[in-house]
């Protein structure tokens, strides 16, 4: 699972980086530009800060429910939405997948979640019938394995194979996280029966630029984002799906 179980740790490697900070305003201007109508509400699955939430219900004037099972986590985001209509839960993905039911309007975020889930791959099936039984709209970000090879190549790390999944997090080396590749992600999307409204690679170039000035990155990687190869060669990848 997700060894960010402590705020400061994940504010330190994350959130609070340059990169971090990219990441975030990549998928929310995605979000804020491509997603509607306007939700009603944002379910935030393994919220964090909730940083995201935070940017698309002040834009948006809706509420949001986050769920996470860090405590420490749980207060972060607390901390972030004071000022827009919340609620936090004590939940992991399979407790909301279990127990929560979506309204007309809810957007469903899962950013980045999955990949520290130790069953990364069925946990993403029973996500998409989940969504597609309540016939809602879903924000999912995964680690993309074609990302983790570049960077690994560009920073001098051990390389996977292609075959190989499961990996060593580089930032915590007791932990391993899984590797989704796109296409797959993608075939799996379509299968389902879902309409794509946005799919595009976060952070396909700035992870590897010597010395990247965030504006340009930021405008660069946006026009970059939905072309191919760039799309397939983030870091992360980012969807964004309706059943409705």
């Amino acid at each position: 699972m997700n060894p960010f179980t402590q705020g400061s740790a994940f504010a330190r490697t994350v959130t609070h980086t340059p990169h971090g900070a990219l990441r975030e305003s990549l998928i929310s201007r995605a979000l804020i530009r491509e997603c509607t109508p306007t939700p009603k509400r944002i379910v935030d699955i393994g919220c964090g800060e909730a940083r995201v939430a935070h940017i698309l219900a002040r834009t948006w004037n809706c509420s949001v429910h986050g769920y996470d099972p860090s405590e420490d986590m749980r207060h972060r985001a607390a901390h972030t939405l004071h000022d827009v209509p919340h609620a936090i839960f004590q939940y992991s993905i399979n407790d909301v997948l279990e127990h929560v039911h979506l309204a007309p309007g809810d957007l469903v975020l899962c950013h980045a979640v999955l990949n520290w889930h130790t069953h990364a791959e069925e946990t993403l099936s029973q996500l998409l019938s989940w969504v597609r039984a309540q016939r809602g709209t879903l924000s999912l970000v995964v680690g993309s394995l074609h990302g983790y090879l570049i960077d690994a190549c560009a920073h001098g790390q051990p390389l996977p194979s292609l075959t190989e999944r499961r990996v060593r997090s580089a930032s915590y080396p007791d932990e391993t996280l899984y590797l989704f590749d796109p296409s797959e992600v993608r075939i799996q999307i379509d299968r389902s029966g879902a309409r794509v409204l946005f799919h595009g690679g976060v952070r396909t170039l700035y992870d590897i630029a010597p010395d990247p000035d965030f504006d340009t990155f930021l405008l660069l990687e946006e026009s970059l984002a939905e072309r191919e190869p760039y799309r397939s060669m983030g870091d992360l990848t980012h969807f964004l799906i309706s059943y409705a």
